[in-house]
């Protein structure tokens, strides 16, 4: 059995995805001009969450709060924040294999259907903005609902599918993190679903928070996929109680989080969190080997994203 525990560190810097987020275009491209605040709600109510409007929730009902289908020519940037290293200092990998996130076409594009996130080599190295401020020649695509929906409890589904190679260093992450970290460090993460090329044969679910020892809820690694390179189902659901994380439908991960010593439950999750997706460089002992680098461009596509959120009426 694989022992998932030993990448912790792998993905410590997404919570740098909790800064900010940026509005920025890419290029000189035209922005397209949204629909009216009205007129966008009435259009999204009659096609949202692939026309699940509602679903039972814990003790509360869920309406649909987010829908993207990615069936337009560009990124809705009403729904999604761009994220850019020079901003929100996320960047991925280690240093020479070290992505620097850009809000460009090679990195972050909508075409045929799908949302297209990517990792891609260019052809003379830059200096990478923020505090990490290293020269690279890798890109990196990322998106963020922050801005835009931040909600405590609720229901998330994203079909994706995710770039392999039969070399280590390829990461996808989809995950979700704190608007605002309430409890500094202590603040939680909670990760839908994340691949790795080294383990080819699986997504790993994590929910991270301070607790003593080892939590054997916390995170899995029966989350099997076969192909994970062809699309499949990563859904989160979270109340006051519990969290699940399901693939295809099938439930391969459930906690309470109740081991926790800092807080009281349910803290840490029990703030407003965002979603954040972003295709990345692997890090400590998922990261790639210089020598036997993947191929590139990677691209992971999201098909849709549906969320369900805890709304009046």
């Amino acid at each position: 059995m694989i022992r998932i525990v030993a990448f912790l560190l792998v993905v410590a810097a997404a919570m740098g995805m909790g800064v900010a987020a940026s509005d920025e275009e890419p290029g000189p491209s035209t922005r397209e001009i949204p629909l009216p605040a009205p007129l966008a709600l009435a259009e999204r109510a009659q096609t949202g969450c692939g026309g699940v409007l509602t679903r039972r929730g814990g003790d509360s009902l869920w309406r649909c709060v987010l829908s993207d289908e990615f069936d337009g020519s560009r990124l809705d940037l009403t729904r999604w924040s761009t994220v850019t290293t020079a901003e929100t200092e996320f960047s991925s990998g280690i240093p020479p294999t070290y992505a620097c996130y850009v809000y460009d076409p090679r990195t972050v594009s909508v075409a045929g259907g799908y949302l297209h996130l990517s990792v891609v080599e260019i052809d003379d190295e830059i200096q990478c903005g923020g505090a990490a401020a290293q020269p690279t020649e890798y890109l990196g695509g990322a998106v963020s609902t922050r801005n835009r929906l931040a909600q405590t409890y609720g229901r998330y589904e994203i079909r994706a599918r995710f770039p392999t190679d039969e070399d280590d260093g390829l990461q996808s992450s989809l995950i979700l993190t704190p608007e605002d970290p309430a409890y500094g460090q202590n603040s939680g993460e909670m990760d839908i679903a994340e691949y790795f090329s080294t383990w080819p044969d699986r997504v790993v679910p994590y929910v991270r928070y301070d607790h003593p020892g080892d939590d054997p809820t916390e995170t899995t690694d029966s989350c099997t996929v076969e192909s994970p390179d062809q699309f499949h189902r990563y859904a989160l659901e979270w109340t006051p109680k519990r969290i699940e994380v399901f693939v295809d439908g099938r439930r391969c991960l459930s906690t309470t989080w109740s081991m926790g010593t800092a807080l009281e439950h349910p803290a840490p999750f029990d703030q407003p969190f965002v979603l954040s997706m972003f295709q990345a460089w692997g890090a400590s002992k998922v990261a790639p080997d210089l020598d036997d680098l993947p191929d590139l461009p990677a691209t992971m596509q999201i098909d849709y994203v549906h969320v369900w959120g805890v709304r009046p009426g």
